[in-house]
C-alpha cells in the first residue's frame, strides 16, 4: 500500500471516530490532569447550552454546580491517583450548571487514558432530570400510601404472589404484638400469629385469588404474642402494580 493510500485510510478512520464522538447521545468531556477541558462532543450544547468551542480550555468546574466543586475536585484527584472505570459520586446527587444558570442533576461515568505521557479523564455525562422527577413522584406516592396504610384502623398485611409478606401496617404490629421485622419477609404459612388449623383455609383462598376467582369475606383465628386468640374477618383483594407484579 502506498503512503498516500495509508494516509487516506487514517484520515477516513479519524473522520469516522470524530463522527461517532460527536453524535453519541451522551455528553462526553475529556479533561486533562489540571482539570482543564481539552475536548467535548457536540451533544454538550444540547445538555449545557455551550458550544464545544466555548467550553474547551475552561476548567471543568465551569459546568459543575458550585455547591459540588469541592466534592468534584476530590473525586477527580482520587480518580487520577487510582485510575479505574467507575461512576462518579456513586450514591450521591451530582449537579451541573447550564449556560443559562439552571441546575440539572447528572450521572457521570469516568474512565481514563494516557497520551504522550499525560493522563486524561473521559467523563460521560447523562442528564437524569426525568428519572429524578419520576423518583420524586414515586416517593411522594409512597408517602401518601404509607400515611393511609399505617393510620388505618384495620389490620393490613400485603403479600406477594408467592405468599411472602412485603408489608404490614402499624396497627397490625401494635395489636398483634410482633414487630414489622418479624413479619415482613415471612411466608404466609409461617406467620407467627397464624394458628396452624387456619392454614388450609388461608392457603385455599389465597390460591383462588391468584387464579382470578372471586373470594368473599371469611373468618380466621389469630394468636397475639401474649397468647390471646383473636377472631378476624378477612377481606382481601388482588393488587396489580404498574410493573405487572401482583400483591394480595
Amino acid at each position: 500500500m502506498t503512503q498516500n493510500g495509508q494516509s487516506s485510510i487514517n484520515k477516513s478512520n479519524m473522520a469516522f471516530s470524530q463522527n461517532v464522538f460527536d453524535n453519541i447521545s451522551e455528553t462526553i468531556i475529556i479533561v486533562n490532569s489540571d482539570g482543564v477541558i481539552v475536548k467535548c462532543n457536540k451533544t454538550v450544547r444540547t445538555m449545557f447550552g455551550y458550544t464545544s468551542e466555548e467550553l474547551t480550555g475552561n476548567k471543568i468546574e465551569k459546568i459543575v454546580n458550585i455547591s459540588n466543586k469541592k466534592m468534584h475536585r476530590k473525586n477527580c484527584e482520587h480518580f487520577f491517583e487510582k485510575s479505574r472505570k467507575r461512576q462518579m459520586g456513586a450514591g450521591l446527587n451530582i449537579s451541573a450548571r447550564r449556560k443559562d444558570g439552571s441546575i440539572i442533576p447528572v450521572e457521570v461515568g469516568l474512565s481514563s487514558f494516557v497520551s504522550d505521557g499525560e493522563k486524561f479523564v473521559v467523563a460521560i455525562i447523562s442528564d437524569v432530570s426525568e428519572r429524578k422527577k419520576i423518583e420524586a413522584e414515586l416517593n411522594e406516592n409512597r408517602k401518601k400510601y404509607e400515611a393511609v396504610f399505617d393510620k388505618a384502623n384495620d389490620y393490613f398485611v400485603l403479600l406477594d404472589k408467592n405468599g411472602v409478606v412485603i408489608d404490614v401496617n402499624q396497627r397490625a404490629v401494635i395489636e398483634i404484638g410482633y414487630s414489622r421485622d418479624e413479619i415482613v419477609g415471612s411466608n404466609l404459612l409461617k406467620l407467627p400469629f397464624l394458628m396452624k388449623r387456619e392454614i388450609p383455609k388461608l392457603l385455599m383462598h389465597f390460591k383462588n385469588r391468584l387464579m382470578g376467582k372471586k373470594v368473599g369475606t371469611y373468618e380466621l383465628h389469630f394468636v397475639k404474642r401474649n397468647g390471646k386468640i383473636l377472631l378476624g374477618e378477612i377481606n382481601a383483594s388482588m393488587i396489580e402494580f404498574e410493573d405487572g407484579s401482583k400483591a394480595d
